[in-house]
């Protein structure tokens, strides 16, 4: 499976980053600062998931998520929102713009692989 990290913040990236690389079944992690960059990858190589923060500086996750959907092999990529500061509605109102789940963060292990939709079994 290949997954595509998209933050804003190095830390956050490095521990993403951390947590998929430990599970077997994932070929290729790559983390990306911004919307533009993510698109940019995205056009390059086709990821299977794309772990999509909400608030970066250069284009919302929303507006990304958007034109993620509209490239090519995209309408059924596993695109998960993650951020700090979800209410209550937030996962509602971001599976209707397009994300198959949301992540707050910070989340735990176990989380972001049931999202991702990576067996726990592959956890090592």
């Amino acid at each position: 499976m290949k997954i595509l990290v998209v933050d804003d913040d190095p830390g956050n990236q490095v521990l993403a980053r951390r947590m998929l690389e430990r599970h077997r079944g994932v070929e290729l992690v790559r983390a990306v600062d911004g919307g533009g960059d993510c698109l940019a990858a995205a056009r390059l190589a086709r990821f299977d998931t794309v772990l999509l923060d909400i608030s970066m500086p250069d284009m919302d996750g929303v507006t990304a998520c958007r034109r993620l959907r509209a490239l090519p092999g995209y309408d059924t990529c596993r695109i998960i929102a993650c951020t700090a500061h979800a209410g209550r509605d937030d996962p509602l109102r971001y599976r209707a713009e397009g994300f198959s789940a949301t992540l707050t963060k910070p989340f735990l292990i176990e989380e972001l692989y049931a999202a991702a939709g990576l067996p726990q079994a592959g956890y090592c």
